[in-house]
């Protein structure tokens, strides 16, 4: 950290001191009373349209599952013990606060919301992401949408007592829930669509007052306690988003303006830093990229509701950024899982697991810059879909090669042995700013679907804060598609969102589809081995060689190249190289460099190799194709051949 975070941290840390001792919870918002909240018509139309959409059968569904408790996130059931109270909205303090998992309880009124200790590995609590999902509030927005579609009374009664519920569990500013500005700001966006749906004349006296103080409490703490210098990624936007929001719904507030006018701010100037002019997220994952946009993207609408509109700037922005995520897209609308992914959403409707989320997204832009050439992706019907006009139908997405220098990718849909390729090379950094945080070690790394069967596929996030041994290494060189010199990890972690050392990888040259190749390299080995590795990627008629070198070796090194297969692959070994098999079928064949070795690692305990995480919380044992031998400054080269469609199982050429 430099002179000026430091000194921002040791300012933010007295803050903390001051408040510790503070225990007037609500009491200290007491002079919020009953008065305006502005009225959002067309976000309410939007929500009613939306409720008679596409997405009509999961909304209902999801306000069938609401109203029962009948809870799930991240694939995992929620134990709601008091159902009888949560029909009625009214549950127990305890049930804000309980792990699914662990079945423990996150700490509440007793202690000062950042004395809760939610990054430890050590803690019996579990991963606080699952508490914090529920705390969004989110398993409203299908209620909202209910609401505004029917003008419901008593489901609108319902939703404000469960609101009045969280209030009285989580009074300013104790207990787990107030302890991370994200969160906050995302249960400021679920307030305003549940009071965008239900109109402020439509709520009772008691209700609006209880807007209002959530709204001043969220307001007051967001405002307090930024997050700045290595922390300014997607939580920036997210309070930025937050502040706007709640300054602009409830105006007349001491702070209000204030708020509006550093939300505005913070996102028209962060639209310009999140994403790269080439249209890649600076923090080198593809789904924290489409969360980033949904948070712009969701002030855009906002705004444009409260008749505050934007700079044109971000919404110009978010077009870039869905230009490149449309690239990253298979056929099918699945973006490889670069990077970490926590499945955060602006818009939700639970328990949806949204495996093509960063699709929706880009469809999303397309309807809220009414730009139609940006493609129209393959995608699950959403709620957020009426809300941003997300355009109808399905188009081809584009073919040939796509370079993005800035951010770090080549990208290249092709057809080779008649089968349909869709190929993503990482030669970019390692994630945003000095701590990097959702980053992974994965320079020079291949991700490979084809004919819309992912082959080389990411190992995954599983989860952030417990667990800490099997966080590093997902995050490690040890489980990425690239060589791994000397046992060592290019990058280094010092922490589950941290690095102590850092690669920087680059682009070194390309030549352009259809005989395309890309050439990549990185400095993670400089300092330890003096070294730099360097990779080429080459098309063949027959499918792809890749070359390995590096460059300025004055020796032999030892070193393993690797390739995680998707689980739901078989892969065999033969004499001279591997099959990739699914449903009888030989996709691919890899032939490994001349002398080396060939073994296959699945679901290994002792080494953490061999798994793949499908999504946050769940992890399962998928084939790892490891060859191992030694290199110099001389080329290796491994090839992927491509078997044509149609052959017997098991042909090769």
């Amino acid at each position: 950290m430099g002179p000026n975070e430091i000194a921002h941290r040791a300012v933010e840390l007295a803050k903390k001191s001051t408040w510790r001792r503070d225990f007037r919870g609500w009491s200290h918002f007491r002079n919020i009373s009953d008065g305006s909240i502005s009225d959002l018509p067309l976000l309410r139309n939007r929500l009613a349209q939306a409720a008679s959409s596409g997405a009509k059968s999961t909304i209902t569904e999801g306000v069938r599952r609401a109203l029962a408790g009948e809870f799930e996130f991240f694939g995992q059931r929620w134990p709601v013990t008091d159902r009888d109270d949560w029909r009625t909205g009214q549950p127990s303090d305890a049930f804000w606060r309980r792990d699914p998992v662990s079945a423990n309880h996150w700490p509440g009124t007793d202690t000062f919301c950042f004395d809760v200790d939610f990054r430890s590995a050590n803690n019996d609590l579990g991963d606080v992401k699952y508490v914090w999902e529920l705390n969004r509030l989110q398993f409203l927005h299908p209620i909202a949408a209910a609401i505004a579609l029917k003008g419901d009374a008593a489901l609108t009664r319902w939703a404000f007592r469960v609101i009045s519920s969280w209030a009285y569990a989580n009074p300013p500013f104790r207990g787990v829930n107030w302890a991370s500005g994200i969160e906050l700001a995302l249960r400021i966006v679920s307030l305003a669509i549940v009071v965008a749906a239900a109109s402020p004349d439509g709520l009772g006296r008691d209700e609006r007052q209880l807007v209002r103080r959530l709204i001043a409490a969220h307001g007051y703490w967001l405002h307090r306690f930024p997050s700045r210098f290595s922390s300014a990624n997607n939580h920036l936007v997210a309070e930025a988003l937050g502040l706007f929001v709640a300054g602009t719904l409830v105006p007349d507030l001491d702070d209000a303006e204030s708020w509006v006018r550093r939300g505005r701010s913070v996102l028209e100037t962060e639209a310009l830093k999140q994403i790269l002019e080439d249209g890649v997220g600076v923090e080198q994952s593809p789904t924290y990229q489409a969360f980033t946009m949904e948070l712009l993207a969701f002030a855009v609408l906002f705004a444009k509701c409260a008749r505050k509109p934007l700079s044109s700037v971000v919404t110009d922005r978010l077009c870039l950024g869905a230009t490149h995520l449309l690239w990253m897209l298979d056929c099918q609308g699945r973006a490889p899982a670069i990077g970490d992914n926590d499945e955060g959403r602006v818009i939700a409707q639970p328990p949806d697991y949204e495996a093509r989320y960063v699709a929706s997204i880009v469809r999303v832009i397309a309807g809220l810059a009414s730009r139609l050439d940006l493609g129209l992706p393959e995608h699950d019907p959403h709620l957020r879909d009426t809300l941003f006009s997300a355009p109808i139908g399905v188009r081809a997405l584009p073919k040939g090669m796509r370079v993005f220098p800035t951010g770090g990718y080549t990208v290249i849909r092709d057809r080779i042995q008649n089968r349909e390729l869709h190929l993503v090379f990482d030669h970019g950094p390692l994630g945003y700013l000095s701590i990097a945080a959702h980053g992974h070690a994965d320079a020079l790394s291949v991700w490979l679907t084809l004919d819309n069967v992912p082959i080389f596929v990411d190992a995954g996030t599983y989860l952030y804060h417990p667990k800490t041994a099997i966080r590093q290494h997902l995050r490690g060189t040890n489980a990425h598609n690239t060589l791994i010199l000397a046992g060592q990890s290019q990058s280094r972690s010092s922490g589950p969102f941290m690095w102590a050392h850092k690669a920087t990888a680059r682009l070194v040259t390309s030549s352009s589809w259809p005989g395309w190749a890309v050439t990549g390299d990185h400095d993670g080995y400089e300092r330890s081995l003096g070294v730099r590795h360097c990779r080429t990627l080459r098309k063949d008629q027959t499918g792809i060689f890749i070359f390995d070198t590096l460059n300025q070796a004055e020796h032999k090194f030892p070193v393993l190249l690797q390739f995680l297969c998707h689980p739901d692959l078989t892969v065999r070994m033969t004499c001279d190289g591997v099959l990739i098999v699914q449903g009888g079928e030989t996709l691919l064949k890899i032939v490994p460099p001349q002398h080396f070795h060939t073994e296959i690692i699945k679901g290994d305990h002792a080494s953490g190799r061999g798994w793949y995480s499908p999504r946050f919380g769940k992890i399962v044992p998928a084939p790892l194709v490891v060859f191992s031998g030694e290199i110099t400054s001389h080329d290796i080269v491994t090839s992927l051949i491509i078997l044509p469609p149609r052959g017997p199982p098991g042909q090769v050429p």
